[in-house]
């Protein structure tokens, strides 16, 4: 978590490989509703897994990230 920057819990990284080296394709929130499942809307992170798997570019490639704050010693 502390290489690439995590501040919240849950804050998902999705990286894609090219030319050997990984690049961070999304971070932030996995959906837009953390509490309950049912209520959720947007799957920011599906639709990003998507859009790699698809070989399209990601349209969001950050979301803003709702929980709790990750303490470092």
């Amino acid at each position: 978590m502390e290489t690439f920057g995590a501040r919240k819990t849950p804050e998902v990284f999705l990286l894609s490989m090219a030319g050997g080296k990984f690049t961070v394709v999304y971070s932030g929130a996995i959906d837009d509703n953390p509490q309950t499942a049912s209520d959720v809307k947007q799957t920011f992170l599906k639709d990003a897994i998507e859009k790699l798997l698809a070989g399209q570019k990601v349209d969001v490639a950050v979301e803003r990230v709702a929980g709790c704050t990750i303490r470092r010693k």
